[in-house]
């Protein structure tokens, strides 16, 4: 049944791949990229995602979806490997205000996640594994959790119930919300950046022992 469906998947997927490639003007092109845009993809495809999208005819660029993917595609060239991360501040759960910059000289992963994303909560045991053996070795979390506006309860909730001892911050305003997840181009969680000592960003997207192999690399 698996293989089947695997079969399946991949036959729906090869066609689509061959009819956005050879329609151009289409709308529907459009929308198959948009769809494949994602933490993964302008992780590990962002050269494939631009060849698709820079293919495009320059009416369909030029609709709001065709912007809004230019500029997702652009952002996540400019915060791969060896790009300087972004500076923000948040307020932390007692509204204290939290800046990225002032980690300057530690290792810093900037973990995107939510309370109400299970695969970001399957993520957090990692964090945690990867943050107990290193943390006295230069290297701190800052979360930024992407509640509902306002929903100061549930990430607190979460922060406690799943036991997560670094930093947390969350935008709980929608105009908070939308600023820093433009700033770094976040189009779908869990998704993290590891940002060295002087604020470069050496790695994105980092899943499960991903992280603990890296910081073990560099640590």
């Amino acid at each position: 049944m698996n293989a089947t469906r695997d079969r399946l998947t991949k036959s729906v997927d090869s066609a689509e791949v061959a009819y956005l490639t050879t329609h151009p003007a289409s709308h529907v092109s459009l929308e198959l990229i948009r769809q494949r845009v994602n933490a993964i993809t302008l992780t590990k495809d962002k050269d494939k995602m631009k060849a698709w999208y820079t293919a495009l005819s320059a009416p369909v660029k030029a609709t709001v979806v065709g912007k809004q993917l230019s500029e997702q595609i652009s952002t996540a060239f400019k915060l791969g490997p060896g790009n300087p991360s972004r500076d923000f501040t948040l307020n932390d759960t007692l509204g204290n205000p939290v800046t990225l910059s002032a980690y300057r000289g530690k290792y810093v992963l900037v973990d995107f996640w939510a309370s109400w994303c299970m695969p970001c909560r399957a993520e957090n045991p990692a964090v945690k594994k990867a943050y107990a053996k290193f943390k006295d070795k230069g290297f701190e979390v800052i979360g930024i959790s992407l509640e509902r506006p306002g929903d100061r309860k549930s990430w607190v909730g979460a922060i406690q119930k799943d036991d997560l001892p670094w930093i947390q911050t969350s935008p709980l305003t929608a105009e908070e919300r939308d600023h820093v997840t433009k700033l770094y181009g976040i189009t779908s969680i869990p998704m993290n950046f590891l940002i060295d000592p002087q604020g470069k960003i050496i790695a994105t997207y980092l899943r499960g022992e991903e992280l603990m192999t890296k910081l073990e690399e560099i640590l």
